[in-house]
């Protein structure tokens, strides 16, 4: 802790991607930080979300590519799941991380504070540290990285059920005979897909007319069409009316359905709503800090706050909830606080779904880009056509380009297959330096790689526009 009379260049409340990112970067501008963390340090998203979701998943990949040994020329035994020895490597994985990050921030020179912290007053931050004492900072910046929360269900007596949310589906140490994810957001339709492929019998429900509305429409109607290929039941246009106990400690959900209604019994009803800013018990109101209908906070392009000498990032603003972009919120903000003019990019904002095959896009979707007025060309090379992906036994997919008409910018690029996590980049980048159809076409890939699949997918625009 610092001195009485101290003050500090930066206060961060919240130890998630955003707020140690942002410690981080401010300690990397020779600044003096203190970073406050009730819990673990990484957020829910190296403790409970993407990162214990995407290691689970890999399992989960692994476990099905053993089961295609033979495709590949190799004898194997019986491939069976340990999902206990599954759930401890994750387990594992979480904690290297988090100690990881411990040591990084401590090599930086962040002071790392166990509490919870409120803004107390102009540059005062009251800290109640683990011991039940209080603690309060003086400093010359705050930056609020609170994080978010699962948005509750509305469905009477739901969590009394025995209902869990996604972070605690994450959590299991057993794996379920049977599971029913109810309104899949991205991250029930990933949990959809892990224990589908370690062998649980899975029901989506989803109470729009598709799934994943924010991706572009022919994606996610490919992945729902694989999804059912993988014997998942997705029932759309559908509610949750009531959640009961069954006779033999299963679930019996019963849905309102088109024409009527449909009991279904379940091991597991997980509910996947999406999230909301934490923004409750910090302080804000007192400190006059705008919110929007939302809960999130309103910041400007720099990160700051209508509040002097106050920043908000990741989550607890709510523009996008992924951790990439709290990581670039975080280090604009951090800049900001150290006297530098810094401002955040929201144009190139590449976001992946880690299903099996993985979704991944950035830019506008086809319906975006008309919508804002564009003439667009439109190119799709299914991965049928890419010789690496048949080397890799994987050929379900698609690479969709959207590119203004006229001059070939790139507008959005959307990805369904192996890889598309790492593949979006070469989008990304691209469109950050306002990369043509041309570029893309004419930039050469190694042979054999799925990147050639964007370059075949890129040639389709160029010549046309020739």
């Amino acid at each position: 802790m610092p001195k009485k009379d101290e003050v500090v260049d930066v206060v961060v409340i919240g130890g998630g991607p955003g707020g140690y990112t942002a410690a981080d970067r401010v300690a990397q501008l020779e600044g003096r930080v203190i970073l406050v963390e009730k819990d673990r340090l990484g957020g829910n998203c190296l403790n409970r979300g993407c990162i214990p979701a995407v290691a689970l998943l890999r399992s989960a990949q692994i476990f099905s590519l053993a089961k295609m040994a033979k495709q590949f020329g190799i004898t194997v035994g019986e491939v069976s799941v340990d999902y206990e020895a599954l759930s401890k490597r994750k387990d594992e994985l979480v904690g290297s991380l988090v100690s990881g990050t411990e040591r990084r921030l401590m090599s930086s020179g962040v002071e790392v504070i166990k509490g919870r912290g409120a803004l107390a007053g102009p540059g005062l931050v009251e800290i109640l540290k683990e011991d039940g004492q209080f603690e309060t900072v003086r400093t010359k910046n705050i930056i609020i990285a609170t994080g978010s929360r699962p948005q509750e269900s509305a469905m009477p007596s739901s969590r009394s059920k025995g209902v869990i949310m996604a972070e605690e589906a994450l959590a299991l140490k057993k794996l379920p005979r049977s599971i029913a994810v109810i309104g899949c957001d991205y991250i029930g339709v990933q949990l959809a897909c892990l224990f589908n492929h370690l062998g649980t019998d899975v029901t989506i429900v989803e109470e729009g007319p598709r799934l994943l509305p924010a991706e572009d429409e022919e994606i996610t109607t490919l992945l729902q069409e694989l999804l059912t290929a993988y014997g998942i039941e997705v029932i759309i246009e559908a509610r949750a009316i009531t959640i009961e106990d069954g006779k033999k400690g299963e679930k019996k959900l019963t849905l309102s359905i088109k024409g009527g209604t449909r009991e279904t019994l379940v091991d597991e009803v997980v509910l996947s709503r999406g999230r909301r800013p934490n923004t409750e018990g910090v302080g804000l109101e007192k400190a006059g800090v705008a919110m929007n209908d939302s809960g999130g906070i309103v910041v400007d392009k720099h990160m700051r706050t209508n509040a002097p000498n106050i920043y908000a990032v990741g989550d607890a603003v709510g523009r996008f909830m992924l951790a990439q972009v709290a990581m670039a919120e975080g280090n604009t903000a951090a800049e900001n606080a150290m006297g530098r003019d810094s401002e955040i990019d929201y144009k190139v904002v590449p976001r992946c779904i880690f299903t099996l095959p993985e979704v991944a896009s950035v830019g506008l979707t086809e319906r975006e880009a008309m919508e804002q007025g564009y003439k667009v060309k439109v190119a799709r090379l299914p991965l049928e056509l890419n010789g690496f992906a048949h080397i890799m036994g994987q050929t379900e997919g698609l690479i969709k380009i959207i590119a203004e008409a006229q001059f070939g910018e790139i507008l959005g690029m959307h990805i369904l297959g192996p890889q598309a996590s790492d593949l979006i980049h070469e989008a990304a980048l691209g469109m950050r330096l306002e990369a043509t159809v041309e570029d893309m076409a004419k930039t050469i890939r190694v042979h054999p790689s799925l990147a050639e699949a964007i370059r075949d997918a890129a040639w389709r625009l160029y010549s046309p526009i020739l």
